[in-house]
């Protein structure tokens, strides 16, 4: 318990977000966040792509950090 506080508070305390939305000409939108951390040295050992499967076929993926409970980003 004390490993997924530790996380989530590092996350909340320590992270800015850019945020960019954009139009294609297809009228598609896209959504891009950059997550800046401090601690990276830490951070990277716990970022990794989260997987959601049923039925054996990938439904969802997101990126995700280790102790963190939820999707990080959707």
């Amino acid at each position: 318990m004390a490993q997924t506080f530790g996380v989530s508070a590092i996350t909340e305390i320590s992270t800015y977000c850019t945020s960019i939305v954009a139009r294609n000409l297809d009228d598609e939108i896209t959504h891009v966040r950059n997550l800046d951390f401090h601690y990276t040295d830490v951070m990277k050992e716990l970022v990794y792509d989260a997987q959601l499967y049923k039925d054996g076929e990938l439904k969802a993926s997101s990126p995700s950090i280790a102790g963190f409970y939820g999707a990080f980003t959707g």
